[in-house]
């Protein structure tokens, strides 16, 4: 096994979502088992509610544990559900009812059996207690993650400090790309009329030079010579110049020519 290449990320990904539905589930969970598993919410009910007969007293939880049980009369048990082994204390003849936990009617109310209004008061104060807890809780959690960021504010300027550089950098590259690209796909400039004409002034120079020189018995003032070979220098044809010396010396060896 090869250990795998490390790369930057901004986050942890999926696994934000994925903690943050954790989150929320166990906030469910554990409002659900504190409503449904404890007595809280019954005793909380039954203090507010029917403690000191519904009010008319100063609240107090005396009586709850009554309040809390319902009645089941023992001769109500049908045979099918009778124990293998009846324990002594079963016996209808000695002990005729028998308490469990629960808010249902007793065997001589109407709707025996039957749950109690106070039943759906403690369901629904149940319930309320868990979306309340859930979003206090939820509530608590924003704040503290706003009020503590995850990421440090020396690290957040770091951060956008290295951005800038990089930026920067790319600009700057691709400035220089362009720049390179312009200067290799431009066409050479045209050579400028004014030098062209000073060009072929300066090889007519030289021309006439020659012919002069090369015509016997006519004498050519070195003079002249020496001004048009100095304004073919002026023109900065320095390569036609010495091209057309060299010429003239190899075909004939009588051409003369005077230069500076």
């Amino acid at each position: 096994m090869r250990r795998p290449v490390v790369s930057r990320a901004r986050g942890i990904g999926a696994w934000a979502d994925i903690l943050s539905i954790v989150v929320t589930l166990s906030v469910i969970t554990n409002s659900c088992i504190l409503a449904f598993t404890t007595d809280i919410i019954p005793r909380l009910v039954y203090y507010y509610g029917y403690s000191a007969e519904y009010g008319t007293g100063s609240p107090t939880m005396h009586g709850y544990t009554e309040d809390s049980f319902s009645i089941f009369k023992i001769s109500d048990f049908k045979e099918q559900n009778y124990p293998n082994i009846l324990p002594a204390w079963f016996d209808p003849a000695i002990y005729t009812t028998c308490r469990y936990p629960g808010y249902r009617y007793p065997p001589d109310h109407p709707q025996a059996y039957s749950v109690t209004k106070q039943y759906w008061q403690v369901l629904t104060a149940k319930l309320a207690f868990v979306i309340a807890m859930q979003h206090v809780v939820l509530l608590t959690k924003a704040c503290i993650a706003y009020i503590i960021p995850d990421t440090p504010s020396h690290v957040r300027a770091s951060m956008r400090r290295e951005r800038f550089v990089v930026q920067t950098i790319l600009q700057q590259a691709e400035l220089g790309r362009l720049r390179n690209t312009l200067l290799t796909d431009a066409p050479s400039s045209p050579p400028s009329p004014q030098f062209h004409v000073e060009d072929e002034q300066a090889e007519m120079g030289l021309l006439r030079c020659s012919l002069h020189a090369e015509s016997p018995g006519v004498s050519h003032p070195p003079q002249r010579c020496h001004m048009e070979n100095e304004q073919a220098e002026k023109t900065g044809d320095d390569s036609l110049l010495k091209g057309s010396e060299e010429e003239a010396s190899s075909e004939d060896s009588s051409t003369v020519f005077y230069s500076v």
